[in-house]
């Protein structure tokens, strides 16, 4: 059964691929490197902020706007965040920066994740006159297949993270394994390997249906999905890990889901009232090229 047919790039094509695996690998060793400088739920209020970044970064680089209603409405969504991960916040200048950079690099990351999946008849959009932004920082669309993205992308992402492992000295700690293994984990034999190669099926998984979801939905419908997904996360960690949530933060649950509610709703509207010409879930502004 063919899932997808393999696109045929050039040397440009493959030049591109190669910065945007940099740019995933460099958004996941910032965000790793940053929470060793700040506390958890002040990385997570930071990073609620992400569709925020999302829509300024599409303006710049795609020049695409988002209605008034759309922007009220994810309001309630940053905010449940706030308070549904609501604990001690503390941090470091270094840390804050990180943290914000960060949340610049996932919000590029999913804007160019849709770029390339999507075709130039869907790019048709732009600007008479792009800006010098969109000229230098928007790539060409290459319309591929999300598992052929993903299998491209890989490889490249996973070559940089070792090598990024084997330079900040990771290796050679788990080597000394300076922490004494648990008894119960040492006597299960093959149980961990089978646990990590269970965990990385699950991110596979959860590339392929992220990299779909987002071809089809956009780059500002995903980053609000993300910060409905954290109080998701967290309602699943009471019911498996029986933890105890304050009120503060069952309420910022509960504005969460409703907001997401609510924002899907003034999307779903906007999709029925009338045939806006839309780039990656975004209305564009941008005079169509003839």
């Amino acid at each position: 059964m063919n899932v997808y047919r393999p696109a045929r790039l050039d040397a440009k094509s493959y030049a591109v691929l190669a910065a945007f695996s940099v740019l995933y690998s460099v958004n996941i060793a910032v965000s790793n490197l940053s929470l060793h400088l700040v506390t958890i739920p002040f990385h997570q209020v930071v990073r609620a902020a992400t569709p925020i970044f999302t829509t300024l970064l599409s303006a710049l680089i795609l020049g695409t706007s988002v209605s008034r209603a759309r922007m009220i409405a994810l309001g309630p969504v940053i905010f449940g965040v706030i308070l549904a991960t609501y604990g001690e916040y503390h941090f470091t200048t270094l840390g804050l920066l990180l943290t914000l950079l960060g949340t610049v690099l996932a919000a590029l990351k999913t804007i160019y994740t849709n770029v390339l999946q999507s075709s130039s008849a869907r790019l048709t959009c732009r600007r008479v006159s792009p800006s010098l932004a969109s000229a230098l920082l928007l790539p060409p669309p290459l319309n591929l297949h999300p598992l052929d993205l993903l299998t491209r992308l890989s490889p490249l992402a996973f070559i940089q993270c070792i090598v990024y492992a084997y330079l900040s000295g990771e290796f050679a700690q788990m080597r000394r394994a300076p922490y004494p293994m648990p008894e119960a984990v040492s006597s299960a034999g093959h149980l961990p390997l089978l646990l990590l190669l269970g965990n990385g099926l699950i991110a596979f998984g959860l590339n392929v249906v992220s990299f779909i979801a987002n071809g089809k939905v956009g780059a500002l419908n995903m980053t609000v999905a993300a910060n409905v997904k954290q109080v998701l996360t967290i309602v699943l960690a009471v019911v498996v890990f029986d933890l105890t949530i304050t009120r503060t933060n069952a309420l910022g649950i509960v504005v969460t889901l409703i907001g997401g509610a609510w924002y899907a709703a003034v999307e779903y509207c906007e999709k029925a009232a009338g045939p806006h010409r839309r780039i990656g879930g975004e209305k564009s502004t941008a005079v169509v090229a003839h």
